[in-house]
């Protein structure tokens, strides 16, 4: 992982985690308009395609320079999320308000290896206080990494290893991180990595049967 771990901090001294406060909605524009995107552009990646057969979904992961290692986007709810729920399905801000974050992988599957896959989290800060209560908590936040790029065990775990966490803060990030669900889902919601253009056309094309497939379905309900 040492190469991914340069390849974050080049991203990072390009003012990419640059700390403007701890606001939900930050970390999806980081991992998707920003550090994904720019993966995408300078082509250090390659949008692959992997069935979700629990959610009658194809879910687009990256994988990184032809190696076996892959980025995914995890979306991790404050509130368990239901296969047929608002948040599952949409997967924007007004349906969602989980935080998101990137895991780097040795396998492409849509399981997450608690042991031995990595996160990587620029806006981790926004989840370890409340919005009312950041200014007075403002210097100590400044003294955190502008990014996390940990193994999953130990980003779940991670407020265990700052002896400075209070009892609330620690309380705080257990809800948001450790309690909730974590769903690997697709870049966008409207998958817009998976375009002519940026994959091959036989895997658009199979993208294309999924949703056909889909829409005939409902077609046929609502003619019944």
């Amino acid at each position: 992982m040492d190469e991914i771990a340069r390849l974050i901090a080049s991203f990072n001294s390009c003012n990419l985690s640059t700390y403007t406060g701890t606001r939900r909605g930050f970390c999806g524009e980081i991992n998707i308009n920003k550090f994904l995107k720019k993966l995408i552009t300078d082509k250090h990646v390659k949008c692959i395609l992997i069935s979700d057969v629990t959610r009658d979904q194809i879910v687009d992961i990256y994988q990184y320079n032809e190696k076996k290692l892959y980025f995914k986007r995890v979306c991790i709810c404050n509130t368990p999320c239901s296969i047929s729920s608002k948040c599952s399905r949409l997967k924007n801000r007004q349906e969602c308000d989980g935080h998101h974050i990137i895991i780097v992988s040795k396998n492409q599957s849509l399981i997450i290896d608690e042991t031995n896959d990595y996160v990587i989290d620029f806006t981790y800060k926004q989840m370890l206080f409340s919005h009312l209560i950041e200014d007075s908590n403002a210097e100590f936040i400044a003294r955190l990494p502008e990014y996390l790029f940990l193994p999953f065990n130990q980003f779940i775990n991670y407020h265990q290893s700052n002896p400075e966490f209070k009892e609330e803060n620690i309380n705080r990030w257990q809800v948001n991180i450790t309690n909730p669900c974590k769903i690997i889902i697709s870049v966008t919601e409207n998958n817009c990595c998976l375009t002519p253009e940026n994959v091959d056309s036989k895997l658009y094309h199979r993208k294309y049967l999924v949703y056909k497939s889909k829409y005939l379905k409902l077609k046929n309900q609502l003619n019944l």
